[in-house]
């Protein structure tokens, strides 16, 4: 049974065409969740079918998200989905240190009680998926809460380039992840929130560069293969 198939059969019905920002919104959402691995093909043609908006609306989110690191494009070959080097890894880690630094010395005893209930919402989301099997689970929660935390910064940049680099770090750990690196990332997630609540932003900038070194250094830096996958089925997810 065909994608299309299996949605008319559960009532979906195709959406009115969708602007520039959703369309980028939800291929981003499939990166980060990693529904689309790195080198799929991102045909202009099915995206357009995808979405029901037209070519000039997807050139110009495919020209946005390779901007961003996230997508490559080829003359004459097309757009797909990027595959980073090691040193991109690398690059990705050591710029993900200097901003969510900034994140957190942002943050540290400044947290509403708002922010705090989001913040606890998003560890009891986390925590369901602790035994997971699944690694995606746990990385979408993962990469969720670092944003979350970039958002209650509220500098909207910041919360663009940390959703950019999460991107790319879910493209990262596809091709040179291991298991060893989530192994703690929820214990440290909460007592991360702890000492930012209690404003103790030496401790707080410490174990945010310290969790995300675990990440990187659990990394298995070997050159990786192209995962093939459906477009259609990851995207209309």
């Amino acid at each position: 049974m065909s994608t299309q198939d299996a949605l008319g059969k559960i009532g979906y019905k195709k959406s009115p065409a969708l602007d520039d920002v959703a369309i980028y919104d939800s291929i981003l959402s499939a990166v980060i969740d990693q529904r689309l691995p790195p080198g799929t093909r991102l045909t202009e043609a099915e995206l357009c079918s995808i979405y029901g908006t037209s070519r000039r609306s997807i050139e110009r989110v495919l020209v946005r998200l390779e901007a961003e690191g996230v997508v490559t494009i080829e003359r004459n070959r097309g757009a797909r989905v990027a595959r980073p080097t090691a040193q991109d890894a690398r690059d990705v880690f050591d710029l993900r240190r200097l901003v969510e630094v900034q994140v957190v010395k942002l943050l540290s005893g400044r947290i509403t009680s708002q922010a705090h209930h989001r913040l606890v919402a998003s560890l009891g989301a986390e925590d369901s998926r602790v035994q997971d099997t699944q690694d995606r689970a746990r990385i979408h929660h993962s990469g969720d809460f670092h944003i979350l935390l970039a958002d209650e910064c509220g500098n909207s940049e910041i919360r663009r380039l940390v959703c950019r680099l999460v991107a790319r770090t879910s493209l990262i750990t596809q091709l040179f992840g291991n298991n060893q690196a989530l192994d703690c990332w929820h214990d440290e997630h909460v007592r991360l929130v702890e000492l930012l609540m209690e404003g103790e932003t030496e401790e707080a900038e410490a174990l945010m560069v310290q969790h995300l070194g675990s990440i990187e250094g659990a990394l298995r830096l070997v050159e990786p293969r192209d995962q093939e996958t459906s477009l259609r089925a990851a995207l209309l997810r």
